[in-house]
């Protein structure tokens, strides 16, 4: 039997937004008006059980002992033909009110309920529970229920749903660490230990899943063959840097690089499900073997190896931060380790699209930073968790978090703060980031900060001290240069903007193909933010040409948050162009990926 489709849609956590279905089969926003008593009506008997509700709770519920109540009766007359006019959804009875089933009139308190009942009846197949409790815990953070309602009822349902909140976020949490998503799990609890702190049982768990190290089902099921694949590591990251320099890395044999491959996300996996080499290692070496192996993993950041580095780095960090923990004498150098490896995981999260713990991640790195005390480290952290809070070039990206340029001044400013002596490239970079930050609010402190950050960025960051904590060449700084100018162009709308802009991405662009290592993330934001210059110079032709270009490199790099710029870019360009054949066939290239 086919799910009927309601008429009337009705959303009561965060701001109350309702929509109606026309004749076009469209939903549309209705808006009631607000002198009314139709709303806080139709509130009251949505949280009433079976929405049925006698009509002497109505009148005490929203009319306590005021004059308004000898008026009740006309009241409620004018606020149920308001109702109405939704459809015929609201059945007056002789002393009752009642409103149409959830399958006339969806309503999303009542969706959160038949989602987490769904996923309670296939609880124990956490691959089935798993997307029924994160849409159910979608909704629930839409925002506060029943908003703006002055009635004293609304403390009771409100208390009901906290709990049903706390229940459903609890679930989702123990069913990705069923399903072996321990990230997912870490980034649920955090949130959990954020909203109760007080809950003890959520602390322990936290602890728990932060400390036990933990071995996921796909792990253990190929832990007896990875073994052999162990010394496979150390010189397979050699070989595959060093053919980063091949001028054709297309003609490097097919079957090799597969097999490197599979030697590399084996031997990752082995150190824990094995449990012998690194790990059984003292805790000086591991602790330095750590910090040479998240090195070595920001090379494979620049190519088509970030799964096998979050593979690889993800197995020592629960190992480093019980050292962190610990009274041992290496708990400084272990806390620099886990700060970076911190840092690697967050922008693996940010190309997934998890923005919530990648946030996560970056507060993690500070704290191990501050613990390291090391104030490069610390400047590093810092800027990295700043960014998160930076506008985006692109503003249509799902799940992007909404920017906080206030928070962002304050913390870039805070690591400059921290850093002891000049450090030109980490300046640098820190005086770009601010200038990102300002972009939104302030257009000459912008300006003024990307002048000190070009000024204070060193002519060969390589070989700056700083590198190694923000690795950013000469390439990745014109890059952001031309961002922040793309920031400018499209708050102030300034045609100038968009061509500094393109100046900066086309030196960005040259520096990067004469680099010793070339970096494939870099040439695609460079490509896809040329397009983005192409739509605000409105030149057809630049924009086909480079985003093209660049959706073909974020396709060999699997990258979900570059495809997701280069379709933002797409809604963005003028509404001339789609009757141009190349639009229409950039469309079809663009869609199916």
């Amino acid at each position: 039997m086919n799910k009927e489709t309601p008429s009337v849609r009705i959303w009561l956590f965060g701001k109350c937004r309702i929509e109606v279905l026309n004749k076009q089969g469209e939903w549309e926003e209705h808006k009631i008006h607000y002198n009314s008593y139709a709303l806080p009506m139709l509130r009251r008997i949505l949280c009433a059980p079976g929405r049925n509700i006698l009509r002497e709770t109505l009148i005490s519920d929203m009319f306590p002992l005021g004059r308004e109540q000898k008026w009740a009766d006309r009241y409620l007359y004018n606020a149920a033909t308001i109702i109405q006019r939704l459809g015929d959804i609201l059945i007056k009875g002789k002393n009752s009110y009642k409103l149409a089933s959830q399958s006339l009139v969806w309503c999303d308190i009542d969706e959160c309920s038949s989602l987490m009942l769904e996923a309670e009846a296939v609880i124990h197949v956490a691959e089935q529970a798993i997307p029924l409790l994160e849409a159910a815990s979608r909704l629930f953070e839409r925002g506060q229920p029943l908003e703006g309602e002055s009635g004293t009822w609304r403390f009771a349902v409100e208390a009901f749903l906290e709990r049903k909140r706390k229940e459903c976020m609890l679930a989702l949490a123990q069913a990705y660490e069923r399903a072996g998503m321990i990230w997912h799990a870490q980034n649920q609890y955090y949130k959990l230990s954020s909203l109760f702190p007080d809950d003890d049982q959520i602390t322990e768990y936290f602890d728990r899943v932060l400390t036990q190290p933990y071995l996921s089902p796909p792990t253990a099921k190929i832990a007896p063959a990875a073994s052999s694949w162990a010394p496979v590591l150390p010189k397979g990251i050699m070989v595959e840097g060093s053919n980063k320099q091949e001028k054709e890395p297309n003609d490097m044999d097919a079957r090799r690089r597969e097999l490197l491959k599979k030697g590399i996300e084996l031997a990752g996996l082995s150190t824990l499900a094995v449990k012998e080499d690194s790990l059984t290692l003292p805790a000086g070496d591991y602790v330095e073997h750590c910090v040479s192996l998240a090195r070595e993993c920001w090379q494979f950041m620049n190519g088509t190896f970030q799964v096998t580095v979050e593979s690889i780095i993800s197995l020592h960090i629960n190992p480093l931060m019980q050292i962190v923990y610990s009274n041992s004498r290496f708990k400084c150098q272990a806390a620099a380790a886990a700060a970076q490896i911190y840092i690697l995981l967050g922008l693996l999260a940010m190309h997934r699209l998890d923005f919530s713990y990648r946030e996560l991640c970056y507060h993690q790195a500070v704290i191990c930073a501050r613990i390291s005390k090391d104030p490069r480290l610390l400047a590093a952290t810092l800027y990295f968790l700043a960014q998160t809070y930076n506008a985006c070039v692109y503003h249509t990206i799902p799940n992007q978090p909404e920017s906080n340029p206030a928070l962002a001044v304050h913390l870039f400013r805070e690591a400059i703060q921290s850093l002891d002596g000049v450090e030109p490239l980490i300046h640098g970079v820190l005086y770009y980031g601010l200038a990102a930050a300002f972009s939104q609010c302030s257009e000459q402190d912008a300006l003024d900060s990307l002048g000190r950050a070009q000024t204070a960025f060193p002519t060969t960051p390589e070989n700056d001290p700083g590198f190694k904590y923000c690795d950013t060449n000469g390439a990745e700084f014109a890059l952001r240069v031309g961002k922040t100018f793309l920031l400018l162009a499209q708050r102030y709308q300034k045609t100038e903007y968009y061509r500094r802009a393109q100046e900066a991405i086309e030196m960005s662009s040259r520096m990067n193909n004469i680099s010793q290592i070339k970096s494939e993330r870099t040439t695609c934001e460079i490509l896809l933010h040329l397009g983005a210059c192409g739509v605000g110079l409105n030149d057809l032709e630049m924009y086909v040409e480079r985003t093209r270009a660049g959706l073909e490199v974020a396709k060999n790099l699997k990258s979900n948050l570059r495809f997701q710029e280069a379709l933002a870019i797409f809604q963005d360009v003028p509404a001339s162009w789609h009757t141009d054949g190349r639009i229409k066939d950039l469309k079809e290239f663009l869609l199916p990926m």
